[in-house]
């Protein structure tokens, strides 16, 4: 699991850097309706991205039928969401068996991570995540959870969860 989001990530900062480059010279649209973000409460302490580095990605090939969406703040920390592809507007919950989804919270520095998700919950610890809008350049929504780091059993408390993230 922790190799699968690792690729993930990776696969996201390349796409990111390609789509920079693609945009250079164009016409810069409106920063005030088309600023992404993702911010959070992380165990009580602030969590925030404000720039155009929170993205949203649908794969192809293999995972062609997953998409992700992905923020890392100043620090390097990082929350991520593995979602089914096409992603529609709706709530996922802690009872919800489909369509399976990942939410996870890392810290690079520590090389720890912490996960929850409906695909592989054994403790059923609660996650809500909602899209309030899927947009044609643009995904919205909420989200909190509580997290399992399972090589130390530590857990991270993820509320008020926000983002935007522009589509690649």
């Amino acid at each position: 699991m922790k190799k699968l989001i690792t690729f993930i990530m990776l696969l996201l900062i390349v796409v990111a850097c390609k789509k920079d480059n693609k945009n250079r010279g164009k016409t810069v649209e409106n920063v005030s309706t088309n600023e992404t973000y993702l911010t959070a409460i992380v165990d009580g302490v602030d969590f925030s991205v404000n720039s155009k580095k929170v993205l949203f990605i649908a794969f192809s090939g293999q995972l062609s039928r997953k998409s992700g969406i992905v923020g890392t703040n100043a620090d390097g920390y990082e929350i991520s969401f593995m979602l089914p592809n096409p992603v529609t507007e709706g709530s996922i919950d802690t009872s919800t068996k489909e369509p399976k989804i990942i939410l996870s919270y890392s810290e690079s520095a520590n090389k720890a991570s912490w996960t929850v998700g409906n695909d592989n919950n054994p403790t059923s610890m609660p996650f809500t995540f909602t899209i309030l809008k899927n947009g044609k350049n643009f995904v919205e929504g909420t989200f909190s959870f509580t997290a399992l780091n399972i090589k130390d059993n530590t857990r991270k408390q993820i509320t008020n969860g926000k983002f935007k993230a522009e589509k690649l």
